[in-house]
């Protein structure tokens, strides 16, 4: 929400009425100008646990960002497996046992 501020004017206690505005205003045109798809909120809040995972190595981090109380939940609904996560680990194991 840093941005937002910046986005809507000078006045810093200025912020989105709902989520359909901070969409309208700042992430779908951020998106479209990098060329990417808008693919909706959900699609974002999975994407964040899956990116914090592979980033982190730890699917506790993406537990408590998205406020889960059950890990599993976490892990079966919303961290997808990535090809290149599981190819790039395989490097890292390689490299680790010469």
């Amino acid at each position: 929400m840093a941005l937002w501020p910046q986005k809507a004017g000078d006045n810093e206690r200025v912020f989105p009425r709902d989520l359909k505005t901070l969409v309208k205003v700042m992430i779908a045109p951020t998106l479209k100008a990098k060329g990417i798809e808008w693919k909706g909120l959900y699609a974002g809040r999975r994407g964040a646990a899956t990116a914090l995972v592979e980033l982190t190595g730890d699917a506790l981090a993406a537990k408590e960002l998205l406020r889960h109380s059950n890990i599993g939940v976490t892990q079966s609904k919303y961290v997808k497996k990535i090809p290149e996560a599981l190819a790039r680990g395989m490097r890292l194991l390689e490299e680790a046992t010469k």
